[in-house]
């Protein structure tokens, strides 16, 4: 007997010798190792707005000159391109099939803007649902605010999309048919983008309250007093996590409004992200954090050559972050706060917006065109769509 197990794990050690991967797990994450530059696509005129993702084989990117381009992930060929009247004035949101944009209309700097902005739909700014497989518009509806408002932030549940504007102005139309089924002027105006949780919009106002609205109706649900402009929020189960342009992370009750904790950085928060237990903060002091859900510590801090000008995450495992004057993206393994790989641009150009992660894809958006790297460049993988895009 004692024979035989010595010849099994002779065996075995032999096999793992020659095949040192066998009985390990085969699939190796794909960011560690050397990254090549799979695509190009040149082109001067990549907005500084955020491009998207289906998550399965498609980016779309917003160019300058109000065009909006579909690539294939694969191989950035271009499967369509679309062009626009108005200019694009808001996030780009994807629900299934379907992508939703804000346009506001030119105003011709030779007319005044009173004779410019007359009542007529066509000096308002819209909200326009495309189909992603085609390029072609679903439908288009005029919104409240006028050229002359800031940008508008979009956001969506199941059925609904959401248009908000800096001036308090909150849209629902239906996602199907853009029927518009409520509309809510809050009085006061918005700090920074809204979130949408289950059917609730929490909504932070410059009157450092967050207002929260129901989704089906637009009704006030609730009004949670900060004591903070809020520059980013999160919302969890049963707190808010809001930060601020003084650099502070505070951690509310959502009923209570009760102060759980405060973190502090040393520059305005710009994006607040769940990782796991924990979350992932990004200051304008050129660092990103991971705090404790807990207690707000500092797990780890992690700084960067510049200011953050974005990120994207996959799933809770792996950040992949830009700053701004760099031509290097970082990626970081998030639960440690470890740089485990960079890539360099070969261009002499700089990020103008936050990377896309798409499959074994890494999409850079510079001033010079766009760039996928990844470890494998074969056209004929399909991208892995078990991942969460966070621009």
């Amino acid at each position: 007997m004692y024979k035989f197990l010595a010849t099994l794990i002779c065996a075995a050690a032999l096999t793992l010798s020659v095949y040192p991967h066998a009985g390990l797990a085969q699939e190796n994450p794909p960011w560690t190792g050397p990254l090549k530059k799979c695509w190009s696509f040149p082109s001067d005129q990549v907005s500084n707005l955020n491009g998207a993702s289906d998550n399965e084989s498609v980016v779309i990117i917003p160019f300058n000159n109000n065009v909006l381009t579909a690539l294939d992930v694969r191989n950035g060929k271009p499967i369509w391109k679309s062009t626009f009247e108005k200019e694009f004035n808001s996030n780009l949101v994807i629900n299934g099939k379907t992508l939703f944009i804000t346009l506001t209309p030119k105003i011709k700097p030779e007319l005044p803007i009173k004779v410019a902005l007359d009542k007529t739909e066509s000096t308002y700014s819209e909200i326009s649902s495309i189909d992603i497989d085609s390029g072609l518009n679903n439908w288009a509806r005029p919104l409240n605010s006028r050229s002359d408002d800031e940008m508008t932030y979009i956001n969506k549940n199941i059925s609904v999309v959401f248009s908000s504007s800096k001036n308090g102005e909150i849209t629902a139309f239906g996602i199907d048919d853009g029927e518009k089924l409520w509309n809510v002027n809050l009085g006061t105006s918005l700090s920074s983008s809204p979130i949408v949780n289950g059917n609730h919009i929490f909504i932070p106002t410059a009157n450092k309250t967050i207002v929260v609205l129901s989704a089906s109706d637009g009704g006030i649900v609730n009004q949670i007093p900060t004591g903070i402009v809020p520059s980013a929020i999160d919302v969890r189960e049963e707190n808010i996590l809001v930060g601020d342009s003084d650099g502070n992370v505070d951690n509310l009750g959502i009923q209570s409004g009760k102060l759980k904790w405060r973190a502090r950085t040393g520059g305005r928060i710009r994006q607040i992200n769940p990782i796991e237990q924990n979350t992932l903060v990004v200051s304008d002091d050129n660092f990103a954090y991971l705090l404790d859900d807990g207690s707000g510590d500092k797990l780890w801090k992690r700084r960067l050559s510049g200011r953050i000008l974005g990120s994207s995450l996959r799933e809770t495992q792996i950040g992949v972050f830009l700053s701004n004057g760099s031509s290097e993206a970082i990626v970081i393994e998030l639960n440690s706060g470890k740089i485990i790989n960079r890539i360099p641009t070969e261009e002499t150009g700089y990020f103008v917006s936050a990377p896309i992660i798409i499959g074994n894809r890494i999409v850079l958006s510079t001033n010079t065109g766009l760039y996928a790297y990844g470890s494998d460049c074969d056209e004929n993988s399909r991208p892995n769509t078990s991942q969460k895009i966070n621009p």
